[in-house]
């Protein structure tokens, strides 16, 4: 669970800023991270003229859930710092959606595959920690624009098979909702596993109950908003 995750990812979060870098630098060299950023559609748009090298790494830390996936700040010269997300991901899956996502005009983000002889390698942009279960866990009003998001990422979802579909795995950005970690898609059976994340009040149906418990509506008012959803997502 959540907690356990948590726990993992203190082993390596709770040591010094200093302790990390050099413990996971010479991490990334072995993949051969920095030859990946300068080669990256990242490096591109957010700085074309900085060569980036692993001196100007600031910071690493641990944000995955059952398995490390770093988030990795880099300095930068005339802009503010590089942040990306490196994780081991062998199917490339999600740079795929994030296309798709941007064929389809829903809000998208950068992402992109590598594959080389250490592995194959998630790059993608940084959208912050800001989860939907964070979202409910601090008691925010119901929010219409995001539940009609989640509902058309869900219809998404269904349709491609994409499993893994709890709460932690949507982030709030700058007002709109992004899927990520897609790492499984056209997944056999996968109404089953979606039933599972349901039952524990953890899959995109569930929206509207969630906010029923932080809010005080009626049964008419949620009717109204479960409606709007199955709209959203039919």
């Amino acid at each position: 669970g959540r907690d356990h995750a948590a726990t993992r990812r203190a082993i390596v979060n709770q040591l010094s800023d200093s302790t990390r870098l050099f413990l996971l630098i010479p991490k990334l060299k072995h993949i051969r991270f920095i030859d990946k950023i300068n080669q990256s559609k990242f490096k591109r748009s957010h700085s074309p003229n900085q060569d980036y090298k692993y001196e100007d790494i600031t910071s690493i830390s641990d944000i995955g859930m059952a398995h490390s996936v770093y988030l990795i700040q880099l300095k930068n010269h005339s802009s503010n710092p590089l942040e990306v997300v490196i994780k081991e991901e062998k199917d490339g899956y999600q740079e795929f959606y994030c296309k798709l996502l941007s064929e389809l005009e829903f809000p998208s983000f950068q992402s992109q595959h590598f594959k080389d002889d250490t592995g194959d390698w998630e790059l993608s942009e940084y959208l912050g920690k800001f989860s939907l279960n964070s979202f409910f866990e601090q008691n925010i009003a119901y929010d219409n624009g995001i539940a009609k998001e989640l509902a058309r990422h869900a219809a998404l979802g269904d349709v491609l098979g994409r499993g893994d579909r709890h709460f932690e795995n949507y982030v709030i950005c700058k007002g709109h909702l992004y899927p990520v970690d897609i790492s499984i898609l056209f997944w056999p059976n996968n109404e089953d596993w979606l039933e599972r994340y349901a039952s524990a009040n953890n899959n995109e149906c569930n929206v509207v109950n969630c906010f029923q418990s932080i809010t005080d509506i009626s049964v008419e008012e949620t009717l109204s908003r479960f409606e709007a959803y199955m709209n959203a997502y039919e």
